[in-house]
Formats: C-alpha cells, structure tokens, sequence
C-alpha cells in the first residue's frame, strides 16, 4: 500500500513539475519572420510536440474557439506555413484579418511562429497596434496552456501503460524462468533415474551372461557324460 501511494505521489509530482516547467519554456516570445517579399514581426515558441500534432491541435483549437478553418493542413496537404483569410478573432480584433502560422520541426523540437495582418501588408505588430498584438499573443497562450499539459500528460500515461506492461512481461518471464527450472530439475532427476536403471540393468545383464556361460558348460558336461554311456 505505501508502495504504490507513494508511486502516485511520485506520479503527480513529476506531473505537476513537468507543466510548470512547460510554463516556464513556452511563454512565445518576439520574432520575425519572412513573408510576402518582407521581414514580419511574429510570436515564437519552441516545443516538443511533433510539427504534424502541433498544427491539427492548433486548427482543432482555432476551429472550437472561433469557428474557422486553416487552409494548409488536411488529408492531402502538410503544409509548413497554415493561413485563415479573412477571418474573425473578436479576442484580437473588430475587423477581419488574415492569420499565419508557420509550424516546422527544429532540431529534436518544433518551432511555431504565429502572425497576422489586415490585408496584404498592414502587419499586427507591438509597435503600431499593441492591443491587438498583445491579444494575438494572449490567444497563442491560451492555446499553449490547453494543449501542452495534455501532451503531457497523455505521454505520462502511455509511459505508465507501457511500464506496466514491461512488469507484466517481467513477471512472465520470471514465471516462465522458474517453471523451466522446475522442467530442468524434473528432467535431472529422470535422468539420474535413467542412469541407475541402466546401471541395474548391465549389472543384470553381466549376471544373466555368467550363468548363461555355467549352463552352457553344464549342458556340455552332460553332453559327454550321455556319450559315454
């Protein structure tokens, strides 16, 4: 019982350490980034969730708060750069809008730029519309902090079902190591068996071909006696 209150302890520690720190490392910070023919300003993370999770998380997110789609990601298209044109973010905005998002992997991690701009080249940005770009990076958040801790703690309970399944296949193992075993010893003592009775039966055999050989010379003997007769 202590055994496994302390395991889930341990459990929800680490747990709750993990989305801290996944707080801590994913807070998007300024960046730019090209497009149309000039240098943007974007918000910027780096997480650890493969690029092709990270862009259906953040459509079906974008999908279930404001009820519009990203062209760029589907069963036929994976495109690095997502766009929604024309679109409406109250949270960011009163006028329609176009949002960009960049989602490619970097090294072991996957790097996520997110954008926007009226039109073709009026860019959201933190110096000429700070409220809408600080609401652009509230939304970026807010989707961080939905979707991270359940990435993560999605992989803790995978790690966990395949722990358990590696004590199970130890156990197993284990089982099947001691009923060998158990077979070895058996077959050893047959074998012990085996070799007294093979011992038993070339004495017996030894025994049988001396009195053979007497009989045989006692038929002998009386052969020549009958003769003389």
């Amino acid at each position: 019982m202590k055994k496994r209150a302390s395991r889930g302890i341990f459990t929800i520690t680490f747990m709750l350490l993990g989305i801290c720190l996944v707080y801590a490392q994913v807070i998007p910070v300024n960046s730019t980034i090209q497009h149309n023919k000039d240098e943007r300003t974007c918000l910027m993370v780096r997480i650890a969730p493969e690029a092709k999770e990270v862009k259906k998380a953040w459509e079906d997110y974008l999908k279930d708060k404001y009820d519009f789609k990203l062209d760029g990601i589907g069963l036929l298209s994976n495109k690095e750069m997502l766009k929604a044109e024309k679109i409406m973010m109250k949270d960011v905005s009163n006028k329609a809008m176009n949002l960009y998002t960049e989602v490619v992997e970097d090294g072991e991690q996957t790097r996520m730029k997110v954008f926007a701009a009226y039109g073709y080249d009026f860019y959201i940005n933190e110096r000429t519309m700070p409220l809408e770009y600080a609401s652009l990076r509230n939304v970026f958040e807010n989707f961080l902090k939905s979707y991270l801790p359940n990435y993560y703690e999605k992989g803790i309970e995978e790690t966990e079902d395949f722990i358990t399944e590696l004590k199970d296949d130890r156990e197993d193992l284990n089982e099947a190591i001691v009923n060998d075993e158990e077979q070895i010893k058996e077959l050893e003592q047959e074998i012990e068996d085996r070799k007294e009775e093979l011992k038993a039966n070339r004495k017996k055999l030894a025994d049988a071909e001396i009195k053979l050989e007497k009989k045989e010379e006692e038929l002998q003997s009386l052969q020549k006696k009958l003769q003389r007769m």
